[in-house]
């Protein structure tokens, strides 16, 4: 890059996707300083044995003063507590940002607490997965990663233009949509996936009470696919499953409906019934594949 998009930026939260972020924002170049903060010794610790920022800070105050943005990404439970800390240190003519899975939660948390010389550009990048803390952060973890930004109404334009800036000098794509829409729409393209993943995995465990660890042994390729979205950290996805719990539970009784369906098909022994749903299943999976590209 020719100039970096920010001089200062503040991640809060030493993760995954926060420590991958420092690390992308670092090596391109897009911010000048990247201050990584985290309560956690052991977190901060893990970010700079993997050199991920310029500056390691544990006291919220002392990581935000200066920052010309300021990004959440820690589990969005934390964020109400975290904004009502920061907001009075936060600049004036600065940027709150976040990382979070549950776009609503961020203007309903942070009104109360965020002055009015702040402005909010919340984002979620679509990435992740199962695996947890700053070790397993990468720095190229954005690189052709769609993010999506909900700004609140009245944002400075120029402040969500400068948060996209930032999402593209790290390899990353971005879209506006408003925030009812993408968590309406993330309940089932990506909650909905972990929550049966987990319970998958739980039930299978159930089981393996049952049968012993042998039950493993028979596992497939298929099982480990559907179930490694289990391994992800169960604090995160507690907080992204009740802030975004309405949509949630329409997706999961919108599965439900067809587990019904199968199950009254294997107890009638009516095999069109069941091949219905594998059929419906496989044209949905093809146009899935289609959309993305594949």
């Amino acid at each position: 890059m020719t100039e970096p998009v920010f001089e200062r930026f503040t991640i809060i939260g030493a993760g995954l996707m926060g420590t991958s972020l420092a690390l992308a924002l670092k090596e391109t170049g897009a911010v000048a300083h990247v201050e990584l903060c985290d309560i956690s010794p052991e977190a901060l610790k893990a970010a700079a044995h993997r050199h991920a920022a310029h500056g390691y800070e544990a006291e919220l105050a002392t990581a935000v003063r200066g920052a010309e943005a300021v990004c959440l990404a820690t589990p969005v439970g934390a964020f109400a507590d975290l904004i009502a800390a920061i907001g009075p240190q936060i600049a004036a003519g600065a940027i709150l940002t976040d990382l979070g899975s549950v776009k609503a939660v961020m203007a309903r948390v942070a009104h109360p607490a965020l002055p009015e010389h702040v402005a909010l550009v919340p984002a979620h990048p679509l990435v992740g997965g199962e695996r947890s803390g700053a070790g397993a952060a990468d720095g190229t973890l954005y690189q052709g990663a769609r993010v999506i930004l909900t700004p609140e109404t009245g944002a400075p334009r120029a402040a969500v233009d400068r948060i996209a800036a930032l999402w593209r000098a790290v390899g990353a794509e971005t879209r506006e949509l408003p925030a009812e829409v993408h968590d309406a729409a993330l309940a089932w393209t990506s909650h909905l996936p972990q929550a049966v993943a987990s319970a998958l995995a739980a039930t299978l465990g159930d089981r393996a009470d049952a049968w012993g660890e042998a039950l493993f042994a028979l596992a497939g390729r298929g099982l480990d696919d559907m179930t490694r979205l289990a391994a992800s950290d169960p604090d995160m996805w507690a907080d992204i499953l009740l802030a975004n719990r309405e949509a949630i539970a329409e997706s999961v009784e919108g599965l439900r409906e067809r587990l019904d369906a199968l199950v009254a098909a294997l107890e009638a022994g009516d095999r069109a019934a069941a091949r219905d749903l594998i059929e419906a299943g496989q044209a949905a999976r093809r146009r899935y594949e289609a959309g993305r590209g594949r």
